[in-house]
């Protein structure tokens, strides 16, 4: 729903990463830091001016978030239906692999 996530000292920013959204920590300490600061892949502000500069540059210069740098694969929620569908498929009796197949992209 949104286009990013602002958030504190939360996993939510993990989450949104999962997504494919941009995240900025929200923090008056900036001596936190996660996976995803560490990496590069969300950014962190400590007062407003920082935050609207951020967002302004999300927005007039977004970036494809790399994944690979947190272990997250490329299109987790499309893997994880596809692995449930070939689940499913191979429990049940009758099954018509190849849509199976041709449906994954």
């Amino acid at each position: 729903i949104s286009n990013v996530i602002v958030t504190q000292n939360s996993t939510v920013g993990i989450q949104a990463l999962y997504q494919n959204k941009p995240v900025i920590y929200f923090h008056v300490n900036t001596n936190y830091k996660d996976i995803a600061i560490s990496s590069g892949i969300a950014s962190q502000t400590q007062n407003g001016f920082e935050l609207n500069k951020r967002l302004e540059d999300i927005f007039l210069n977004p970036k494809d978030i790399n994944h690979s740098k947190l272990g997250i694969p490329i299109h987790p929620i499309q893997n994880m239906d596809y692995s449930l569908r070939l689940s499913r498929a191979l429990q049940s009796k009758s099954c018509d692999f190849s849509s199976l197949f041709l449906s994954f992209r």
